[in-house]
């Protein structure tokens, strides 16, 4: 490795060595050369080397920034050719170094410090509160919003309204709705507006009037009467974005308290991470978990309205201690390359405090290893741990990521619009946050370090089952095809982007039977081979782990899961369907109808929203 074979640069090649930097390999293309070489260039710079394969190979794992002594290390662990080696590794990378291909982290930092030092022009917040079905869940959100919500209280964001979307749809919990809507309006200062079925159906028929054009695409996006039986979460949620179109909002679900509680861990400085870097807590009550409770002084309200909207220059400054190539130290290059010093926290997400949120219990092959030991440390059963729902989920640092996932607590920048929500069926927010990502490639997410008290009125201890992860025909598959970044999005605009994704809906839509059937062949095997190097992860985790003797359960999924797994990846779908008796099968008809819907849909929305700044009704 140590021997370049080849080297061209287009621009002229510096032999001193650069400062001690961390630098990291991101942005640059690998093009198949001749004879066993690779050419890698600079997607920026246009800066050129030739290297040899086994190099190229090898830069591969320098992804994030790091001392280049460092590099060199890790190399010589991971690539067994490479022991012994760590001088002549450490030349080679200075060579990659020089040639100008590695990223180094105080070009980073530069360039996510810039930006303009005016005021920003920070309009009244709007609240949402999505509720269906549940006044007392309600009653007990607003109880708890109006202390926060009276002037002298320390409070210091402004708020415009509150909207209450109502998709309740038993006429009782209307009217319950109404009456809990109007004793709030009564004893508080700030306008709550009950968006009842009367008051949507008066909005839609404005909007048809206005957008005879788009009628359709109302109908799909905002009508729950449309959807029959159907959940509705997305559509709940496109009504609150409707509302507040051009403004900055915070959406709460209406089975929370809004009260901030600090991690029970050691919070950590602010870093640029993953949803990858969430964390969990287990307690084996809530009796248990309330005796863990660290509340927050300050108002959630006043902790989200900090950053919805912000600048990343802005909220960086505000940190404390000066921002250093240091701080930058095992973050993803490629991940902070996206970003610059004017990028827009279009979202803020928060943790769980309570109940997780979850359905069934392989959440759980998503968490790293701290939190799945300290499940495994327990007395009770994992499965006894899991019908308490009693967790901790969520972040120690504010955490900068590119894409939003679920929150029960949602800041949205809609001063530029948003994506809509798909209307019905579960995962329409993970859908929602890599639309974000693709509609705005640049905006980043702040999941912020504390989480809010989620406690629902219903038992859920019936959602905890474990069952081996195979791929169903559902919104995931919509969202990986979604989530696979072309090369040629950056630099277009908004509208250029949304109307891409539009068609890559469409696209879906317009396959022929066997190319579709082909196409979610395939993404099932992807989404497979994601589990099952989950699933040996967490085989590694069980087998370390002192005390098995409480979890045989979990012992038994992961081997199950292991075996059904890799049957899965080697066998052609329909044999494995008939040996198990699963059903991988989809509507294709209802897809095509509803996807082309869905298409129309999401280049009508920014028409929609730009007509509901100027809404009559809500006046």
């Amino acid at each position: 490795m140590a021997e370049l074979h080849y080297q061209y640069s287009t621009a002229s090649t510096s032999t001193e060595s650069r400062p001690i930097d961390p630098v990291a390999f991101a942005g640059v293309s690998t093009l198949a050369g001749l004879s066993n070489t690779v050419v890698l260039q600079d997607k920026q710079s246009d800066r050129r080397m030739i290297v040899t394969a086994d190099v190229a190979a090898a830069l591969a794992h320098c992804s994030t920034y790091l001392p280049l002594g460092q590099h060199a290390k890790n190399l010589c662990t991971a690539m067994p050719p490479l022991r012994g080696q760590e001088a002549s590794v450490t030349e080679t990378l200075k060579q990659v170094a020089q040639s100008g291909l590695l990223t180094s982290a105080s070009e980073a930092v530069k360039r996510l410090s810039q930006g303009s030092t005016s005021a920003q022009d920070q309009q009244p917040l709007h609240l949402c509160v999505i509720t269906k079905d549940r006044p007392e869940a309600l009653q007990r959100l607003l109880n708890s919003m109006s202390p926060q919500l009276a002037m002298g209280k320390g409070r210091h964001t402004d708020f415009a309204c509150i909207w209450v979307i109502d998709d309740s749809r038993e006429p009782e919990n209307q009217r319950k709705n109404a009456q809990v809507c109007a004793h709030f309006n009564a004893s508080n200062t700030i306008k709550l507006e009950h968006v009842d079925i009367g008051l949507k159906t008066r909005i839609m028929a404005e909007l048809r009037r206005d957008l005879p054009e788009h009628a359709e695409s109302l109908e799909f996006l905002l009508d729950t009467a449309f959807w029959g039986n159907y959940p509705s979460y997305g559509a709940a949620r496109n009504w609150a974005q409707l509302l507040t179109a051009g403004h900055r909002a915070i959406v709460l679900d209406d089975d929370i308290l809004l009260q901030a509680i600090a991690p029970p861990l050691a919070q950590k400085p602010w870093k640029f991470g993953s949803l990858q870097d969430i964390e969990a807590a287990f307690y084996t009550s809530p009796q248990e978990q309330a005796k863990h409770t660290l509340a927050a002084t300050e108002s959630p309200l006043d902790l989200m309205a900090d950053h919805v909207g912000e600048r990343l220059h802005k909220f960086i400054n505000r940190q404390s201690g000066a921002f250093k190539p240091s701080d930058l130290v095992g973050a993803n290059a490629a991940q902070v390359n996206r970003f610059t010093g004017t990028s827009v926290i279009k979202l803020c997400q928060v943790g769980y405090w309570g109940d997780p949120g979850t359905q069934g219990g392989n959440w759980l092959l998503n968490l790293k290893e701290s939190s799945v030991q300290r499940l495994l440390d327990l007395s009770s059963s994992i499965s006894e741990t899991l019908d308490a729902r009693s967790v901790w989920l969520g972040f120690r640092a504010t955490t900068i990521t590119p894409y939003a996932a679920m929150s029960a607590m949602t800041g949205m920048d809609n001063t530029t619009p948003l994506p809509p929500y798909l209307p019905v069926g579960r995962g329409e927010d993970q859908l929602f946050g890599i639309m974000t990502q693709r509609i705005y490639p640049d905006s980043c997410v702040a999941n912020l370090p504390w989480s809010v008290p989620h406690k629902p009125l219903e038992n859920r201890a019936h959602r905890n089952g474990l069952r081996p992860p195979l791929p169903k025909p559902n919104t995931t598959l919509l969202s990986s095809w979604l989530g696979k970044e072309p090369e040629a999005q950056w630099g277009r605009t908004p509208d250029s982007l949304l109307r891409q994704v539009a068609d890559e809906v469409r696209y879906l839509c317009d396959l022929q039977s066997s190319n579709l059937e082909a196409l979610v062949r395939k993404e099932f095997l992807e989404l497979a081979i994601h589990r099952l190097s989950q699933v040996k992860t967490q085989q590694k985790i069980m087998d370390s782990h002192s005390n098995k003797t409480r979890h045989h359960a979990w012992e038994n999924f992961l081997r199950e899961s292991d075996q059904v797994l890799g049957e899965f990846i080697q066998m052609p779908q329909e044999a494995f369907a008939q040996k198990h008796q699963e059903n991988f099968a989809f509507d294709e008809e209802n897809m095509r109808v509803q996807g082309l819907a869905f298409a129309q849909a999401i280049e009508a929305w920014p028409h929609i929203l730009d007509a509901a700044k100027n809404l009559s009704t809500t006046r």
